[in-house]
């Protein structure tokens, strides 16, 4: 729902896919511009996204300032300073992933504000739940001793 936004995450795959927004990703996997040069304040700017989709060690909304969260530091205090310079985004919520989190930090003035914010919200709830994968259900059911 809610196309034509923008999205900025370090993700090539399912979330631009499923999201049909304009997907930029931070790790230049998916975006030919960032693979060549890495994401700057100015860059941010231009793109102005309406969800920015950043790598935490845990969710909350200080989740962008911890100096122990997986993935490269100086993306993050990229994405601090726009986010403190343009005053705009506020933490929506954070999706758990195996070892970190996906917190999301929404544009307030982003169109269809409210309903997206539900969706992320609901969103976080779900990925909180536990949803073991296949083989981890396999080693309990056979081995029950595992971990």
């Amino acid at each position: 729902f809610a196309q034509d936004h923008v999205l900025v995450a370090g993700e090539a795959g399912a979330l631009p896919y499923y999201s049909h927004w304009v997907t930029y990703d931070f790790l230049g996997l998916g975006t030919n511009s960032l693979a060549h040069a890495r994401i700057t304040v100015a860059h941010l700017q231009q793109i102005h996204p309406d969800l920015l989709v950043v790598m935490a060690a845990a969710p909350g909304p200080h989740a962008i300032e911890d100096r122990s969260r997986p993935g490269p530091l100086s993306t993050n205090l990229i994405f601090l300073q726009y986010l403190r310079q343009s005053n705009q985004y506020h933490y929506a919520g954070a999706s758990r992933g195996r070892g970190y989190y996906l917190a999301e930090f929404l544009r307030d003035d982003t169109p269809r504000h409210d309903e997206i914010l539900a969706a992320l919200q609901q969103n976080t709830q779900t990925s909180a739940k536990s949803h073991p994968s296949l083989k981890d259900l396999l080693l309990q059911r056979y081995v029950p001793w595992t971990p």
